[in-house]
C-alpha cells in the first residue's frame, strides 16, 4: 500500500529509534544438537538462542516509548531463512499496531545468503534462502509499501516522516551488486535528493553498510564497496546524518558535515539501540545509546568469549610467564569492550596501562597489538 498519511511540519523534533543486526533465528530451524552446539560455539558473540526474549523487550520498549518510528538496519534474520523473516514479522506488526511506523532495509545476510540452514542434529541443512523480491513482499508493510518513491532495481526507498523530512533508505545487498549500490541506484538517490533540496525537505538516510569508515584497520567489507562515490553523493546532496550497521560497532565518523552513526548490533552485549532527536530544516542532532537492560550477563559472556577464542591462542604462541600472559588476555577482554561498545576511555590511560605494554614487548607484530595501537590513534 502507499504511504496515506504524512505528518504536517511543525517546530517540534522528531525522535526517531533504531536498531541492527538483531540476526533472528526461527526456534522452528534449530535443536539443541550437535550441530547448533558447533553454531554456539564458533559464532560472533551473538547471542541468537534468546532473539524472542530481545524482541518481546525491544517490542515493548517501542510500544511504551512511541517514538515517531522504529528503523531497523539490516541483517534482520540470522543467515537470510524465510522462517526466521516472518516470524520477526509478527514483532514488527505489534509496533506498527500501537502507532509506530516500521521502517526496514535488508542487510548482507537477509538476501541470498548462501548458508540459510537449518541445525539438527547433527547437519546444518540448507532451506531456502530469501530474495530481494521475497524480502520486498515479506516486509512490504515496514516501508517499502508505504514510500513515496521506490528504485526499480533494489530495496531503496523515501519514507515521507512528515512533509518536510524524509527516511532515504538505501540498498547494499542486491544479487547484482552486494555491498555496493547499483549505478541505476546512484542516480535514482540524486533524483531523490535533488527534489528533496527542491522543496526544502530535510533527509536522513540510512543503509546497512557504513559510508565512512568506522576504523582505518578493519573497515573493508564493512563499509560499502563504492563508499567514496556514495558519501560524496550524499555530501553534495545536503544529507548530514546517515545510520548504519553491521560492523557490530559502536562508531560515529565525520567528514565534512556528514556523520555516519555505525549503531551496535542488537543481538551482542549490551543489546542496545539508538535515539535520535532531530529538527526538520536544522542539521543539529542528538543520539543516544540505551540497552534494552536484559540478559547483561549472559550477552558479555557470549561477547567476551569471541575475544577468548582469538587471543588466548595468539599469547600460547609466545614464551612469557603466565601472569603476565593472564594480564595481556585480561587487557584485551577490557579493550574489545571499550572498543566496540563505544565506551568513553582514556587512551593515555590505556597506553599507560602495564599489560599494553606487555603486548607491545612481546606480540607487537600481532594482529590484536596493531588492532589496539590503530583504535588508539
Amino acid at each position: 500500500m502507499q504511504q496515506t498519511e504524512i505528518r504536517r511540519s511543525g517546530d517540534s523534533e522528531a525522535v526517531i529509534w533504531c536498531a541492527t543486526d538483531i540476526h533472528y533465528l526461527s526456534e522452528t530451524l534449530y535443536d539443541r544438537g550437535k550441530a547448533f552446539q558447533r553454531l554456539l560455539k564458533n559464532n560472533d558473540g551473538k547471542l541468537f538462542e534468546y532473539d524472542r526474549e530481545i524482541m518481546e523487550e525491544m517490542t515493548k520498549q517501542v510500544i511504551e516509548g512511541k517514538p515517531e518510528a522504529f528503523v531497523m538496519l539490516g541483517d534482520l534474520t540470522f543467515n537470510g531463512e524465510m522462517e526466521s523473516l516472518q516470524e520477526l514479522k509478527g514483532y514488527f506488526q505489534r509496533m506498527e499496531e500501537a502507532g509506530v511506523p516500521v521502517i526496514v532495509i535488508p542487510g548482507n545476510h537477509d538476501i541470498s545468503y548462501p548458508y540459510a540452514n537449518a541445525y539438527f542434529g547433527d547437519i546444518a541443512k540448507s532451506v531456502p534462502a530469501v530474495t530481494s523480491v521475497q524480502f520486498r513482499q515479506e516486509m512490504q508493510d515496514f516501508g517499502y509499501g508505504e514510500s513515496i518513491a521506490k528504485d526499480p532495481d533494489s530495496c531503496s526507498y523515501v519514507y515521507a516522516l512528515r512533509d518536510d523530512l524524509w527516511i532515504l533508505t538505501l540498498d547494499a545487498n542486491t544479487e547484482a551488486a552486494p555491498c555496493a549500490l547499483q549505478d541505476s541506484t546512484k542516480q535514482w538517490l540524486k533524483k531523490q535528493l535533488a527534489e528533496a533540496a527542491e522543496k526544502q525537505i530535510t533527509v536522513m538516510t540510512i543503509s546497512h553498510q557504513n559510508v565512512l569508515k568506522q576504523n582505518d584497520m578493519m573497515y573493508m567489507g564493512y563499509v560499502m564497496n563504492d563508499y567514496e562515490e556514495v558519501q560524496q553523493i550524499l555530501k553534495d546532496g545536503g544529507v548530514f546524518l546517515h545510520l548504519s550497521g553491521h560492523s557490530h560497532l559502536q562508531h560515529t565518523s565525520v567528514s565534512e558535515g556528514l556523520t555516519d552513526i555505525c549503531n551496535e548490533a542488537l543481538s551482542v552485549w549490551p543489546l542496545s539501540y539508538g535515539v535520535i532527536t532531530l529538527k526538520p530544516g536544522q542539521t543539529d542532532f542528538s543520539y543516544e545509546k540505551k540497552s534494552l537492560g536484559i540478559l547483561q550477563e549472559e550477552s558479555r559472556e557470549r561477547f567476551d568469549e569471541t575475544i577468548l577464542r582469538t587471543a588466548v591462542p595468539t599469547l600460547e604462541e609466545i614464551d612469557i610467564p603466565q601472569e603476565i600472559r593472564e594480564q595481556m588476555t585480561d587487557f584485551a577482554v577490557r579493550f574489545n569492550e571499550i572498543f566496540y561498545t563505544g565506551a568513553e576511555a582514556d587512551p593515555d590511560e590505556l597506553r599507560s596501562d602495564p599489560a599494553y605494554g606487555y603486548w607491545r614487548q612481546y606480540a607487537g607484530d600481532s594482529f590484536w597489538y596493531l588492532y589496539m595501537l590503530n583504535a588508539l590513534k
